[in-house]
């Protein structure tokens, strides 16, 4: 973040203390009950092929779901490994071919269901500190504090953090992608800032 701006919103208080309050709320919502969250019709292509990962298969992971990017899938399964579950019966599992995985993970998944969205929850949180720093780096501050509580309460984006689902990891990279291309850009030419 460039230094000027930082020292502007540290001295600002009033709107660093209502950057504060949405980012706590923000979070809030997002944390609140996220074990309550039932689940939906996407969970039953990006758990198995989240978990085939950790297990012997003969094809590609991707291909026993909708055929995501394979890091969401990754984080998704490496969560719901987390929670000590046996998930081997994913081996089981037939390649785009939906009915019967109840049958087969059901148990697992619902006991686990926690695990299972914690990272879908981690990156829903991390996203909307990145959106915040991307708004105070590229526009006015109140601007920035009006797209920072847009984002917080978006409903779209507050789903996509509690469901298990792919695009908010996506989501973090690209905007994580977009601050260093601003900082790139920021940065004096030839210096070290700009190489980093």
């Amino acid at each position: 973040m460039d230094e000027n701006k930082l020292r502007n919103l540290l001295r600002d208080k009033p709107v660093l203390i209502l950057l504060i309050i949405i980012l706590a709320l923000g979070i809030f919502v997002r944390m609140y009950d996220y074990n309550l969250v039932g689940m939906w019709n996407d969970d039953m292509s990006t758990i198995p092929s989240g978990l085939l990962w950790f297990y012997q298969h003969t094809y590609y992971p991707g291909l026993a779901g909708q055929g995501e990017p394979a890091l969401g899938n990754l984080i998704v399964g490496a969560g719901c490994m987390m929670s000590g579950q046996d998930f081997s019966n994913v081996q089981k599992i037939a390649p785009m071919y939906y009915p019967g995985r109840e049958v087969l993970l059901g148990k697992q998944i619902t006991s686990s269901i926690g695990w299972c969205r914690a990272p879908g929850v981690i990156f829903g949180i991390l996203l909307l500190f990145l959106v915040a720093i991307l708004a105070l780096l590229v526009i006015d501050k109140y601007a920035a504090l009006l797209v920072t509580a847009f984002y917080a309460f978006y409903p779209p984006l507050m789903q996509l953090s509690t469901f298990i689902h792919v695009d908010v990891f996506g989501y973090v990279f690209v905007a994580a992608s977009l601050i260093s291309l601003y900082l790139f850009y920021e940065a004096q030419l030839g210096s070290t800032k700009e190489k980093i």
